[in-house]
């Protein structure tokens, strides 16, 4: 090994100096007993009364997200069961047991990546060495790494051995994905989840680094590394050793940002504003600026998002969960004062929902989410369209009253009803008769619209003949766009809310009239589903601002098809002798 890399008339280094050079931190610094875990309480206590108490378990399960301490847990864990002189369920790190494990030459301690031997072939293997006895300590530990990488056969073959193992082995499976690790094997073990740690443990232990490694770092960059890590504490180190290398020993905040391609903090904030403010021009000028400078687009994204989570935490009352530098809070206060809680979460679902690759376009998912989230949180222009707003019917309001405020100049006084339009529609000309024709409601729940034939025209006020008020056409798009995507039982609830034809509000209930038959019986037989039920009334009741018990009915076939002949006021006049002038006329043609 002292041969690698030595030239002509050179001394190769020595041992120690040339290990010490190849270490990385995250290798360096790997914890060596539970209670240097960082961020993982929960695992580390228990693990450790089970020791204690002599309760060790014949499989574990260590799942989460990556650099979260689970093979530097399972090593320790391999070293307490054979430990020699074990300290409070801890590792003593100085018997020849836990020395060999240190050293990585234990024989008791056997670790298989299983995205390289995934196999049923490499199960079957361990299966005939596992009932082998350990040669130093008690137990013979098994790590098994990525365990999801494994075949459904290898999976099969190992169930047996993992359920029955002999009484010296111990199975320690250690994955990031475990809804890929099928159930069967997660009920033969103990599983414990591994949470992402948290920032500030990060900088608390990249800072004890720093003092033991003769590091300069400011508590800012710090805090960026540990920011940009997504709670992985082997990312922060490797970024750490990045930052040493490229500058020396001492480490700014500048080193950080330029290292990862990242501008300050004022370009994202400008966009930030830009966004909550609606000032397109000015936000796309901010995000080709980005560009132009080089910075990477990902970690410009992440940086507007991260301001963006704070603004929301801000307008939400929230303010104590954030840790920024004092001039970035107030430039966040600042932007937080400039919108609504509702415009807050809008950019940030724009965002979020809109991930930046390297590929194509970089800035353009940047450019998107901004023009959508200012096209989204334009007010309503009332004076342009002329188009009043409704507010929301409460229990306590009359049915058919328009606010006063919201109505237009030419409205009516408030205790006139609003004028109805009226839509042409084809009816029956029934043969003079001595007596008016008496008209009776129909039986269906549905209550249809009534014609009123006036002295001078024979068109149909199709609004005032709806036994209730008609629900607002806005109100009834915010209830398909929330159940766009709700499943019930067998069908998708939006996909038959577009079957509903007229919508209207009669008493307490709110009837949808639907036009076919067989979607108005699959939204019968998902109604019967009580969750169903409550989540579409829980939608509407979100949407209208009131609770309405929820009725179905089947529209008028006829009326919807265009004949005349088959609604219910013809059918009303040819029970009393009527006869129709249009089809007769073309009959005759």
């Amino acid at each position: 090994m002292g041969q690698v890399g030595q030239g002509p008339g050179e001394r190769p280094p020595e041992v120690g100096a040339y290990s010490a050079l190849t270490q990385v931190f995250y290798r360096k610094w790997r914890p060596k007993t539970l209670e240097d875990v960082i961020g993982q309480d929960h695992v580390a206590r228990t693990l450790k009364q089970a020791v204690v108490q002599g309760r060790i378990a014949h499989a574990y399960l260590f799942c989460g997200p990556r650099g979260t301490g689970k093979t530097s847990t399972a090593r320790i864990l391999a070293k307490a069961v054979n430990c020699a002189s074990p300290n409070d369920g801890d590792p003593c790190n100085l018997c020849a047991p836990c020395v060999a494990v240190n050293e990585g030459r234990a024989l008791d301690l056997v670790e298989i990546d299983a995205a390289s031997h995934r196999g049923i072939d490499d199960i079957r293997n361990l299966k005939e060495k596992v009932h082998f006895t350990p040669a130093e300590g008690a137990y013979k530990v098994y790590i098994v790494d990525e365990v999801h990488m494994m075949t459904s056969d290898a999976f099969n073959a190992l169930l047996k051995t993992l359920e029955e193992p002999p009484a010296h082995a111990i199975f320690i499976l250690a994955t990031t994905e475990a809804h890929r690790v099928p159930p069967t094997v997660i009920s033969r073990c103990q599983r414990f989840d591994f949470h992402r740690i948290s920032n500030r443990h990060i900088e608390e232990c990249l800072a004890k680094i720093c003092d033991s490694e003769g590091i300069e770092a400011e508590s800012q960059a710090l805090r960026a590394v540990a920011g940009n890590s997504s709670g992985s504490l082997r990312d922060a180190e490797n970024l750490l050793e990045q930052l040493v290398v490229s500058y020396d020993s001492h480490i700014t905040l500048a080193h950080v940002r330029e290292l990862l391609g990242q501008g300050d903090d004022e370009l994202a904030l400008n966009l930030v504003k830009h966004t909550l403010r609606g000032e397109i021009s000015e936000g796309l000028k901010t995000i080709i600026s980005v560009a132009d400078q080089g910075l990477d687009p990902r970690r410009f994204h992440k940086q507007v998002v991260d301001h963006l989570r704070g603004v929301l935490l801000i307008k939400a009352g929230a303010e104590d969960a954030l840790d920024y530098p004092p001039e970035t809070m107030d430039a966040i206060r600042a932007a937080a004062e400039s919108c609504t809680l509702e415009r807050a979460l809008k950019a940030v679902q724009m965002f979020e929902q809109r991930p930046v690759s390297q590929e194509g376009f970089p800035t353009l998912p940047l450019e998107m989410a901004l023009v959508e989230t200012s096209l989204e949180s334009e007010p309503t222009r009332q004076e342009s369209t002329g188009t009043p707003r409704v507010a929301p019917r409460t229990a306590s309001a009359p049915a058919n009253n328009v606010p006063q405020e919201a109505a237009p100049r030419s409205a009516p006084p408030r205790s006139a009803p609003p004028p109805r339009r009226e839509v042409e529609q084809p009816v029956a000309r029934a043969e003079p008769s001595p007596a008016p024709v008496e008209q009776t409601a129909p039986s269906t729940p549905y209550t249809a619209p009534v014609a009123q034939e006036a002295a001078s025209t024979d068109s149909v006020q199709t609004a005032s003949a709806v036994s209730g008020e008609l629900m607002a056409e806005a109100h009834w798009v915010a209830i398909q766009k929330a159940m766009k995507r709700f499943k019930g039982q067998r069908y998708n609830i939006g996909a038959l809310l577009m079957d509903c034809g007229t919508r209207y509000i009669e008493d307490d209930s709110l009837v949808l009239v639907f036009k076919n038959r067989p979607n108005l019986e699959r939204m019968e037989g998902e109604l019967e589903n009580p969750d169903t039920r409550r989540q579409i009334q829980q939608t509407v009741q979100e949407v209208t601002g009131v609770s309405y018990n929820l009725r179905l009915s089947l529209a008028d076939q006829g009326s919807a098809g265009g004949g005349a002949s088959k609604g219910h006021l013809v059918r009303a006049a040819l029970s009393m002798g009527a006869r129709l002038v249009e089809e007769e006329e073309k009959h005759n043609e």
